[in-house]
């Protein structure tokens, strides 16, 4: 594994890698067991975008405007979404959908932090997906919302 000096991202240096460290029998104690690490990927990212997502993100002049015709909006959103929200913005539905592989690994932290994403910043994050250009995506991540969602109502 490395650290990319320009984007910061961590790479690893083969494909096969992913295949050693998820099988407990090969890789021993630095075994990662996915659904576990999975739910603590979806709690942060809600942790995260409970922190950081409000109201008006970028300080905007006015909500009538289209993004495209504020002034100055690609800086807006390079001071005001950080690379970390910008993440988890993205891919919290997909730690959510990964972590339920297995229904009781989805537990009442996750369940109860997303209730309260839902009520309090869903909003904000709605707005911050616009400004990445992004809406289209968060579709498909409230599908996967819902889904957990339903399926949590049914086993009660």
């Amino acid at each position: 594994m490395y650290i990319n000096e320009g984007d910061k991202k961590i790479y690893t240096f083969h494909a096969s890698f992913s295949d050693y460290i998820f099988s407990a029998e090969r890789s021993k104690e630095n075994h990662c067991d996915q659904l576990v690490h999975q739910g603590l990927l979806e709690k942060a990212c809600l942790g995260i975008m409970e922190q950081k997502l409000c109201f008006n993100i970028c300080n905007l002049p006015s909500s009538f405007l289209l993004d495209k015709e504020v002034e100055g909006i690609e800086k807006r959103i390079a001071e005001n979404v950080p690379g970390e929200l910008e993440y988890c913005c993205f891919f919290w539905g997909y730690h959510l959908e990964k972590c339920r592989v297995d229904e009781a690994a989805v537990d009442e932290a996750v369940i109860s932090m997303l209730e309260t994403f839902i009520q309090k910043k869903m909003i904000f994050w709605i707005e911050a997906m616009s400004l990445l250009d992004k809406l289209p995506l968060s579709l498909d991540i409230l599908e996967v919302a819902i889904m957990v969602s339903k399926n949590r109502l049914l086993k009660m």
